[in-house]
């Protein structure tokens, strides 16, 4: 329960978990799929996540739990996390095929903020996933991970965590939302998706949120 085990661990959980993900699309590419038989680790990695179809978390909680021995400290696990999971050679083998492949990953990462619990836990969980995040952004040039955050949960982590905003300055955009921007947002995705072809946001939203409740 110790909030820098917490936010240790999420952080690698979540860097592996995204670099498989990616890799898996990866193993499908006409440009890289013939160069696995060359990238031992990435190969093995692939196939382990690859044996159930469950989501990526899911794949995470098959994958991590069974290195986890019963009686070892937090300490201890965190810090053999990463060799467990061959973090880093893994590392340079998806750097290699990913310059191979000439592609580039735009990840979008959402909902974190359903079941947060404003606590100290909670707030490590998500501190953990950004700062996993802000290192992916940083090191791969042909990756752009965006996370969306609610301003409720980023102020939480900064109250329980004082260097959060320090680690990942300058990658925060902050937007604040007032009713005319939210009225904005959503009529012109109305006009989108109705073809309907009306600039003004009001008449917008009155003509598809009729009132059609009866007396």
């Amino acid at each position: 329960g110790k909030y820098s085990h917490i936010r240790a661990a999420a952080r690698i959980i979540w860097k592996y978990s995204l670099i498989l993900e990616m890799l898996v699309h990866l193993s499908k590419n006409y440009k890289t799929k013939q160069l696995l038989n060359a990238h031992r680790i990435a190969s093995d990695h692939i196939n382990l996540w690859n044996q159930d179809s469950a989501g990526m978390l899911s794949h995470s909680i098959s994958r991590i739990s069974p290195l986890i021995k019963k009686g070892t400290s937090p300490e201890e696990i965190i810090g053999s996390l990463p060799q467990l999971l061959d973090l880093h050679p893994l590392e340079t083998e998806f750097l290699n095929l990913l310059n191979a492949s000439n592609l580039n990953f735009y990840l979008l990462i959402d909902r974190l903020d359903e079941g947060f619990e404003n606590d100290e836990i909670g707030a490590a969980i998500v501190s953990g996933t950004a700062t996993a995040i802000s290192e992916i952004n940083k090191r791969y040039t042909n990756i752009r991970p965006v996370l969306f955050l609610r301003d409720n949960v980023n102020r939480s982590i900064s109250h329980f965590d004082p260097d959060y905003t320090r680690n990942i300055e300058g990658e925060i955009l902050r937007i604040p939302w007032d009713q005319f921007q939210l009225l904005n947002l959503v009529s012109r995705r109305l006009d989108k998706a109705f073809s309907s072809n009306i600039q003004n946001d009001q008449k917008e939203w009155d003509r598809c949120t009729p009132d059609e409740s009866t007396d």
